[in-house]
């Protein structure tokens, strides 16, 4: 500090801003294809903690695919930072070996929903036992809508008509500025 011309004691000023850690689950679910025998059950209660309680998406029976749509919200474009940290924790029941699934998110530096395209967050086999993945995607900005969404879609090609997909976690975490 200088008081007219002449340095005094000096203080140090420090304001620490820690980031509030958030966590959501997706609220919204759509599977397509419901004409075609697509079916989910569950959602948000489901999908917020691994706990054995699962969502269930059933693929088409005409060809065998399973494209299960989410809507992560809550989130805050301006004020979200660091990365976007993903807990998903599932496995397959009646599919064939070899199966891979893919976890995509949205990307609107692409373009507005649905005209822009989707980034492959995650690509892995589909197991009969539960398989837990932590993965991140930093520049959060860039995936999440003005209006605070995340639009979140898994797909799983040539399942089976039979096949199922349970899902026992799927979480979001960010850290968002005071």
């Amino acid at each position: 500090m200088i008081v007219r011309g002449v340095p005094t004691n000096r203080f140090r000023l420090e304001r620490a801003f820690q980031p509030f850690r958030r966590a959501a689950a997706p609220h919204d679910r759509q599977i397509k294809g419901y004409t075609a025998g697509a079916s989910v059950s569950g959602g948000f209660a489901e999908l917020r903690q691994a706990d054995g309680i699962a969502l269930v998406a059933k693929a088409r029976d005409d060809n065998g695919n399973l494209v299960l749509y989410m809507l992560v919200r809550g989130l805050d474009k301006q004020r979200t930072q660091g990365a976007l940290r993903f807990t998903y924790r599932r496995r397959g029941q009646n599919m064939p070996t070899n199966t891979t699934e893919r976890l995509e998110i949205y990307n609107f530096d692409t373009g507005s929903y649905p005209y822009g395209a989707f980034t492959t967050a995650l690509s892995a086999p589909v197991l009969t036992t539960y398989l837990s993945s932590s993965f991140s995607l930093s520049n959060p900005a860039q995936y999440i809508s003005y209006e605070g969404d995340l639009f979140l879609r898994i797909v799983i090609e040539g399942a089976g008509s039979s096949a199922q997909l349970l899902i026992d976690q799927l979480l979001v975490e960010w850290e968002e500025q005071p």
